[in-house]
């Protein structure tokens, strides 16, 4: 193993398993990234573009995080005075987004995503703060107006992503007191989207 590679194998031994194993199929599909001279500062964003290039299919918040990398990397290209290097498959797939072959997944696709971030948010906790977790997924269902099958949906989705991004609990390094404060201000959130809801159109 030539030192580069050393090197690039010492430095991505600590991050999350979803990136390790990103960057070690990219490597092994391109040899030459574990020794490029700009290792390991833009690896990361070519392994998480490879599989949008790939056409593979992956869950839907893998996905936007792909797409958010490749536009972070034509930013920086675009903002440097030396640019970045694309790989053809990565200038191809531009290619197809300007030909409109290619879309980015809608933003407002899911317009509930980020109150099923907050919700998963607040089960975790609320089980940081000792409660059973049956009664954090009835507490959550109350607080956000929710059916038991959404809530459940919010806490898969954040276990798998802690498992992927190996993302520890919220709250379990907090003082009870800032644990009580951020459950209010989940609550007090929450209560301003159920207003939001119930406030008739014009």
């Amino acid at each position: 193993m030539s030192a580069p590679s050393r090197e690039l194998e010492d430095r991505v031994r600590w991050m999350p398993r979803l990136v390790r194993e990103l960057v070690s199929r990219y490597v092994e599909e391109n040899p030459e990234a574990a020794n490029a001279a700009d290792v390991p500062d833009h690896l990361v964003s070519h392994a998480f573009i490879a599989p949008l290039c790939r056409g593979a299919k992956q869950s839907d918040w893998i996905e936007r995080l792909s797409w958010a990398f490749f536009e972070r990397l034509l930013q920086e290209g675009a903002q440097s005075k030396g640019g970045v290097r694309l790989s053809p498959a990565e200038c191809k797939l531009f290619l197809q987004v300007l030909n409109g072959e290619r879309k980015r997944p809608a933003q407002q696709r899911r317009p509930n995503t980020r109150r099923v971030d907050e919700m998963a948010d607040y089960l975790e906790l609320l089980e940081a703060n000792r409660w059973p977790p049956e009664a954090a997924v009835a507490q959550a269902q109350e607080v956000y107006s929710r059916v038991r099958a959404t809530v459940y949906g919010a806490k898969k989705k954040r276990k798998e992503q802690a498992a992927m991004l190996e993302l520890e609990p919220k709250g379990c390094n907090m003082t009870p007191e800032a644990l009580r404060n951020q459950i209010e201000l989940h609550q007090q959130q929450a209560e301003k989207w159920r207003a939001r809801r119930k406030r008739p159109r014009r």
